[in-house]
């Protein structure tokens, strides 16, 4: 089934959008997007908690500025520590294409 399609339980009917998969990450609905990327709801595998996986738009992932200044953005974010500013938790890249992972 495509991803993000909804479907529906035969026994149920409860109604359910099926996930993207991502590396470690299930992406479970799109939140937004912007100039750089797209930022995904996800629930991260490994550590079993959903998150705001925040991914680079793949036509970018190619060009070594853009990854720097994204890797750039995670890392600055990451050294704030304050209740109004989400907190990053780590940054990779699957199949060349970066990402950002963050609290939801």
């Amino acid at each position: 089934m495509p991803s993000f399609s909804e479907i529906k339980c035969p026994e149920c009917g409860t109604r359910q959008i099926v996930p993207a998969q991502f590396g470690g990450f299930l992406l479970i609905s799109k939140l937004g997007a912007g100039g750089m990327g797209v930022i995904y709801h996800a629930m991260d595998k490994e550590l079993g908690r959903q998150v705001a996986l925040k991914v680079m738009k793949k036509s970018l992932g190619d060009n070594a500025e853009f990854v720097h200044s994204f890797k750039h953005e995670a890392r600055a974010a990451a050294a704030l520590n304050h209740r109004n500013v989400v907190q990053i938790y780590s940054f990779g890249q699957v199949k060349g294409q970066p990402y950002i992972v963050m609290e939801l």
